[in-house]
């Protein structure tokens, strides 16, 4: 540093010296999901039960991922579904974070992209259709993890272990307008833009076909953005080919609230 502009020091390039600080705000990690049931609660859920009691069970089944929300306080969180509704309550994986009121509201949702989008497309979103309203907070989107698992080996030329596919998987964010962020219908596509680790059930360390896959929006070196997240916008996966005969394939996104 040589000089300095009111009081502000500066580089010899005529830069301004940035201190890089971590987010200290809450971390965000959802699965895309697509809604089956949107309900409430017939009664507060309790901080750290492991059980809450819908308005409505339709829907809600083993192994459904589970979305508590409160827009008055705020508050959202996550789970999964273990076993059917006992009498209308319904058992989580996890004991509840926060405390919820009745009246707060309940989604009950599929993860499992390996479906029929084909004749109507299927979308798997963070933040859903803003009806019922969800909450009033701005998420930065700073990774997705996509995990698929397949019966037999994959190849570049696939989507999983089938073939490629004619309309694709985009990923898009949704606001007032549609914008298409890519739209990958290979593995070979899907390497070309994210880290991409195949896995083998031949390889005892792995036992099972499929791959897991990374895009890392953040940092200079990546796509140097993060999609952002005001209520409202959504980002979302529309999958328009059937994907029925892949195992499974699942996304998660990575980020954190914000907070200016």
């Amino acid at each position: 540093m040589h000089s300095n502009i009111f009081g502000v020091p500066i580089e010899r390039n005529g830069g301004v010296p940035v201190n890089l600080q971590d987010q200290t705000t809450r971390a965000i990690f959802v699965k895309f999901n697509e809604v089956s049931n949107s309900t409430d609660l017939d009664i507060p859920a309790v901080k750290g039960a492991y059980t809450i009691k819908p308005t409505d069970t339709t829907g809600f089944v083993d192994g459904r991922y589970i979305i508590l929300f409160d827009p008055d306080s705020e508050n959202f969180s996550f789970y999964t579904q273990i076993g059917a509704p006992a009498v209308g309550v319904v058992t989580l994986d996890c004991p509840i974070d926060f405390s919820y009121p009745a009246g707060a509201f309940v989604d009950t949702a599929i993860t499992d992209m390996s479906v029929n989008g084909s004749g109507v497309p299927r979308v798997f979103g963070l933040r859903g259709v803003g009806a019922p309203p969800g909450v009033n907070i701005k998420v930065d989107i700073t990774n997705i993890i996509f995990q698929c698992i397949t019966a037999s080996p994959i190849s570049l030329v696939e989507l999983g272990d089938i073939t490629k596919l004619t309309r694709g998987l985009v990923l898009r964010k949704r606001n007032n307008i549609i914008e298409n962020i890519f739209n990958i219908k290979t593995n070979a596509e899907i390497a070309s833009i994210m880290s991409f680790t195949p896995y083998a059930a031949t390889n005892p360390q792995q036992g099972t076909d499929g791959f897991i896959s990374k895009l890392t929006f953040t940092g200079q070196e990546n796509v140097g953005v993060a999609p952002r997240l005001p209520i409202g916008d959504d980002l979302e996966l529309l999958n328009q080919d059937n994907l029925t005969a892949i195992t499974s394939l699942n996304a998660m996104a990575i980020g954190h609230i914000v907070t200016n």
